[in-house]
């Protein structure tokens, strides 16, 4: 036995011939930490293994990886990390009825050995675009998409700020937490089989988006009640606070107006103006 310290299989020992202990320090109390260093003397000969075929034994650096003895002639290593791996195959002897646990004999043949370079390569994705956009009800929204041209794909992180925000199976995402404006970053992480891409990013201002600029004149601003509203052929003025909250709507009519903003709290606000030509969004300060 050597220095140690003991490896899996290297160690093995069984006191009653049947329960095996995968360390020796686990069945000597600690008192063992090495591994058995055996020698033999083998010779070819015509005499077949005896016993019942079980399958084969497929061993990853070292480890065993099939629990059992595999029957298929295939098999897909579905846990194996980037990076260079010896795989090693040995088949299994033994009683088929008992099974190779419950088995008192066992027999493997000798080790067949292959090298193999897993190169696991997680493409990010590509192209991607951020669209800030204004919603009816007030609230903002960031519209995401992208393109990933990358094999065995599960899913897309999505992060705001270098904030996890949510997960997609798809190339697109919809951030409609977003109602106050300002400058954002957003990164998108394609999440593979064995790995994750890098992560890629796209800034983005989300404002007052206007669809149409049909507003002509909007005062004073910032107010500090009465708001003047100049557009052509208006029909319906809608008022959303900071909080993506609707606190004012109401159907108008004609190319001038005023709403009275006396009552509401100081801040801004987003008033969206409504025509027959479009919509437009302007910011309104409310001072106090």
């Amino acid at each position: 036995i050597d220095a140690g310290p003991g490896v899996t299989y290297g160690s093995c020992i069984s006191t009653d011939g049947s329960t095996w202990y995968t360390t020796i320090s686990a069945a000597s109390g600690g008192s063992l930490d090495g591994n058995w260093n055996l020698r033999a003397y083998i010779e070819e000969g015509d005499a077949p293994i005896e016993g019942d075929f079980l399958g084969a034994m497929i061993f990853r650096d070292g480890e065993l990886i099939t629990p059992e003895p595999l029957m298929a002639q295939q098999m897909v290593d579905e846990n194996v990390a980037e990076g260079e791996h010896e795989y090693m195959a040995r088949l299994a002897f033994g009683n088929a009825e008992l099974g190779v646990l419950d088995t008192v004999w066992y027999a493997m043949s000798c080790p067949v050995f292959a090298t193999v370079n897993v190169d696991v390569e997680c493409t990010p994705v590509d192209e991607l675009e951020a669209t800030a956009e204004y919603n009816e009800d007030g609230t903002y929204g960031v519209n995401l998409e992208w393109i990933c041209t990358g094999t065995g794909i599960q899913s897309y992180k999505v992060y705001r700020d270098g904030s996890y925000i949510g997960m997609t199976t798809t190339m697109s995402y919809y951030d409609e937490r977003t109602n106050n404006p300002g400058e954002y970053t957003y990164g998108v992480v394609a999440v593979y089989d064995y790995c994750e891409s890098e992560m890629v990013t796209v800034e983005v201002l989300v404002d007052a988006i206007s669809e149409d600029n049909v507003i002509e004149g909007i005062y004073p601003n910032p107010t500090t009640g009465i708001l003047n509203i100049n557009a052509t052929a208006m029909q319906q003025i809608t008022v959303v606070n900071a909080l993506g909250q609707v606190v004012m709507n109401q159907t108008v009519s004609g190319d001038q107006t005023s709403i009275d903003m006396s009552s509401f709290e100081a801040g801004v606000y987003m008033v969206s103006v409504t025509t027959e030509n479009g919509t437009s969004v302007k910011r309104v300060s409310v001072i106090k």
